[in-house]
């Protein structure tokens, strides 16, 4: 049984307004560029891009099979 394509397309929206809602917070976070947590906000700002790439792809994987 396959997945609802609506439902994942749902998910994928839902994940890709996450997504903008942490960069916005690790943007501020990254202001501050002498605090100690500075390479921690770097690396999670790389995983939160990665994530959105992802996101993006199955997005763009989905459409293609709903032509």
């Amino acid at each position: 049984m396959l997945a609802d394509p609506a439902l994942i397309e749902s998910a994928i929206e839902t994940g890709l307004a996450e997504v903008a809602s942490v960069k916005v917070m690790l943007a501020e976070a990254s202001q501050t560029p002498t605090s100690p947590w500075q390479g921690s906000v770097d690396n999670l700002i790389a995983a939160v891009a990665e994530v959105d790439g992802l996101l993006t792809m199955l997005e763009e994987m989905l459409s293609r099979l709903g032509d």
